[in-house]
């Protein structure tokens, strides 16, 4: 049975309110309680929609690769060639997390299972890789790097701009 849209209403107010307390101050502030305050409901609310937190996380996880998704397609330019377009879309990809590294470190919490749908990896793959490239070998250790450098930035207290990570991405660019 389809939820109704009362009950899709109600999945995206705390879904919504989750993804601002972790883009602000960080999952270990999305308490059940600081969520359904944020929501305007008491925290019991949140159980009659998601079976517990990490259901509410993987949904939250799942809204903020689809606006990712949004910002890089808004953002990236479209350049001739594969080897390009890939960058393009990866220096965009990049700029998302460095802006809101609590949403990039939400992928390598343990709220948020493999299980629960695609994982970050895949995203990157599906939305900077291209059809014949995004499974080659060079295009792998392109992702495996990107997400190192972001990881290293954002998770060693090592203070990195956005000039320094495209940098860092233009040593990784396909030849």
């Amino acid at each position: 049975m389809a939820p109704s849209i009362k009950e899709e209403r109600m999945k995206d107010f705390f879904i919504q309110a989750a993804e601002e307390i972790i883009r602000g101050e960080g999952l270990q502030a999305a308490s059940a309680r600081n969520i359904a305050e944020r929501a305007g409901y008491s925290y019991g609310t949140i159980y009659n929609y998601f079976k517990d937190l990490p259901d509410l996380y993987a949904h939250v996880a799942h809204s903020i690769l689809k606006d990712c998704g949004n910002f890089i397609k808004d953002q990236a330019d479209e350049k001739e060639t594969p080897e390009e377009r890939i960058y393009e879309r990866a220096k965009w990809f990049a700029l998302y997390f460095i802006q809101y590294p609590a949403l990039f470190g939400l992928f390598f919490e343990r709220a948020v299972s493999s299980a629960s749908g695609p994982g970050l990896d895949d995203f990157f793959r599906d939305t900077v890789g291209e059809e014949g490239i995004g499974e080659s070998l060079p295009f792998r250790r392109y992702t495996l790097a990107v997400h190192g450098l972001l990881l290293f930035a954002l998770n060693r207290g090592k203070n990195i701009s956005y000039g320094d990570m495209l940098h860092d991405l233009a040593l990784l660019r396909l030849t």
